[in-house]
């Protein structure tokens, strides 16, 4: 291909390299696109749209009863959108932000409550709960993002032939026409499911005794699945929450890191579920 960009085989190797790959969309895509008039080009056009006229058939027969009406409506677009467009990559486009605040500054008569609730323990509240912004780092963010791709790549891998589509995080790996799922996400404090001004609060335990207390963090994600050129869309928020899969702390600060990754790792299940795919990191025993 570098050396002979127009030598006489070139057709020839392309045509050997779409036999040879076990991902044979994105071959078949760029000899299409090089020689649309080419000696292979009816026979690789037929295959690529048996390829995928065989994935869009499986979604569109599989039981969707359970499954939400609008994401069954945009998956069902976002296939036959790529089939046509000749794409493989599906572009992740992740806005973060970090909104956090230190019990000093919750309101006072909150922090009066809480302290009250608290003076039967053994360690006061007053006094021992750690600072969460100095705790929390924002350089694993790269990290939680790779969680995210990974969980939809995984999931759709599970769903289709392996390999058939592609998630890229980057515009300059995507295709011009690739579909696009935005999450925008908050990471913020845990908040009483009943009264937003009160915040969660974990007690953090070393060698069987409390050390100190922690302020629960939570992520709110807003997700926007859209396709360049279509009026269809899928819309939703969830909110990620730790729950009880932290294990094995080393500090408060690796505990922060713990709490951010199982938020999106457990979001990244939801989300699996709601399009109807596969869970990717909480999967119980049997699924």
């Amino acid at each position: 291909y570098e050396e002979y960009p127009e030598g006489r085989h070139y057709e020839d190797v392309m045509l050997l390299e779409i036999n040879l790959s076990v991902n044979p969309v994105k071959p078949m895509v760029a000899y299409l696109n090089k020689f649309p008039e080419g000696k292979y080009a009816a026979k690789i056009n037929d295959r690529y749209n048996t390829l995928w006229d065989a994935e869009i058939a499986k979604y569109e027969n599989r039981d969707k009863a359970d499954e939400s009406p609008e994401a069954v409506k945009y998956l069902t677009e976002m296939l036959h959108h790529m089939k046509q467009h000749r794409i493989n990559t599906i572009r992740l486009d992740i806005n973060p932000t970090v909104d956090l605040k230190d019990y000093e500054e919750y309101d006072e008569n909150v922090r009066f409550v809480l302290e009250l609730f608290n003076n039967r323990e053994t360690l006061p509240l007053k006094g021992n709960i750690v600072s969460l912004k100095e705790n929390f780092t924002t350089g694993d963010q790269g990290v939680v993002k790779q969680i995210l791709a990974e969980g939809v790549e995984k999931s759709f891998n599970r769903m289709f032939s392996s390999n058939l589509v592609a998630i890229v995080t980057s515009p300059e790996d995507a295709d011009s026409a690739s579909p696009v799922l935005t999450f925008n996400y908050v990471i913020k404090n845990s908040c009483d499911e009943g009264n937003s001004e009160i915040p969660n609060i974990w007690t953090y335990v070393a060698n069987d005794k409390p050390q100190a207390y922690i302020l629960a963090i939570d992520v709110k994600f807003d997700v926007l699945f859209s396709i360049p050129g279509s009026d269809v869309t899928y819309t939703y928020s969830e909110i990620g929450e730790p729950g009880n899969e932290i294990r094995g702390i080393e500090d408060i600060k690796d505990g922060y890191r713990q709490m951010t990754q199982v938020c999106f790792a457990k979001f990244s299940d939801k989300m699996s579920v709601n399009l109807g795919l596969e869970k990717t990191y909480f999967r119980e025993e049997g699924e």
